[in-house]
């Protein structure tokens, strides 16, 4: 009856109900403060601040001049993986990424899940399955786009695997394997743990593999490579992290003479400019002797956030001396700041730019690569660091 009221009455309300309504009001003032584009957020019809505050969230944001794709609204009670990589999650997976494809040898119309990562620890990997390999039957049942879905759920009881043998130029399978897969767990971000040292045309290479700037673990991949004529850093999986690990992992790379530099700058909106940084590179970090004068990159479909912010800031310091080679990134130029609240919420906006030292953050349709090589499009994926890899192969040869 009071519903019936409030909608034929035709007049504003919300505040008679601010029970009902504070939640999204303050979302609206916050978002105002420090949302990047927060001058664009305007009230919304009285209706709409009785929503649920996810709805809400997207409304507000959906008033930015450009599209917002990465602010995003946690509600405190339910856990979601907002950094899911494909098919692999955090929270209840199996730590693996898979893709779907018809059969690669062209003799059948199967649909197979072809596997590119295995984390490492995960269920996964106990069970022994390794990139490259092809799901072929879940649970007794050929594999199709349907059923795949449940190697992300942690439904996916068993498995035949097949593995592949590439005989000039030819794919066969080799052999054939049926996998009782483990329980599905929780799959935190650890780095993957890469590091090869190679002497190719008389020219000693080394690289490492980051997939997580969330925290800086990639310290003792650091401390554990040797000095060489290239460095080849591996971004593919790095989706995640923060702009001071990323200027530290920066730190480590650059030449002795760039210390002290600018590496990136944070630009707020013009209500926050107190908030305005410069991240220079640090001193500290030489202390392992990276000291790159030669540096590949290697980015992926996964590439964004911190790892492209380190790309920007390193190709404006080093200049020709970095190269990229890949597929272009997602195109993530801006920091998001946590903002928890009493209401039982978390907003995750977008709060500045990440610029380089110029000022410039015209990366938001992704990096693109100097050199464009898709992976998915070879046969067979070697692991992570083995110099048969198409693209670390590439850099070798």
């Amino acid at each position: 009856m009071t519903i019936v009221l409030m909608i034929s009455c035709g007049e504003d309300r919300t505040y008679e109900y601010e029970e009902f309504t504070i939640k999204n009001r303050v979302m609206q003032e916050l978002l105002q403060k420090y949302y990047l584009w927060g001058d664009s957020i305007k009230d919304l019809t009285w209706k709409e601040y009785f929503g649920d505050v996810n709805t809400c969230f997207q409304k507000m944001i959906s008033q930015a001049p450009v599209e917002d794709k990465w602010s995003y609204c946690a509600i405190d009670s339910v856990e979601q993986d907002y950094h899911e990589r494909g098919y692999f999650n955090h929270i209840h997976s199996y730590g693996l990424d898979v893709m779907t494809m018809n059969d690669p040898t062209r003799l059948t119309n199967q649909t197979y899940a072809r596997i590119l990562t295995v984390y490492p620890n995960s269920s996964a990997a106990e069970c022994g399955l390794k990139r490259g390999d092809f799901i072929g039957y879940i649970n007794g049942e050929k594999l199709t786009a349907k059923n795949a879905e449940l190697l992300k759920n942690g439904e996916a009881l068993s498995l035949v695997v097949y593995h592949m043998l590439l005989i000039r130029d030819s794919i066969i399978w080799e052999k054939v394997d049926t996998i009782q897969m483990n329980k599905a767990t929780r799959v935190d971000d650890v780095q993957v743990p890469v590091v090869r040292h190679f002497i190719k045309n008389n020219k000693s290479v080394s690289y490492m593999m980051v997939n997580s700037l969330k925290d800086d673990g990639f310290k003792y991949d650091c401390a554990n490579i040797n000095s060489a004529d290239i460095f080849v850093l591996d971004l593919r999986l790095c989706n995640d992290g923060t702009i001071d690990n990323a200027c530290a992992l920066a730190s480590c790379i650059v030449p002795t003479e760039c210390i002290g530099e600018i590496f990136a700058k944070t630009l707020w909106n013009r209500s926050n400019t107190q908030y305005n940084k410069d991240y220079t590179y640090d001193a500290e970090y030489q202390k392992y002797h990276l000291d790159v004068d030669s540096l590949v990159i290697i980015t992926g479909k996964y590439t964004q956030s911190a790892s492209e912010w380190l790309i920007n800031g390193l190709k404006n310091t080093m200049r020709d001396r970095v190269k990229v080679i890949g597929v272009k990134t997602v195109g993530q130029n801006v920091l998001l700041s946590d903002i928890p609240t009493t209401y039982g919420y978390t907003l995750h906006p977008a709060v500045a730019f990440v610029a380089d030292a110029n000022g410039q953050y015209n990366y938001e349709n992704g990096v693109c690569p100097d050199i464009e090589i898709d992976e998915y499009m070879y046969h067979p994926l070697y692991e992570y660091g083995d110099e048969r890899e198409v693209i670390l192969n590439s850099i070798l040869r």
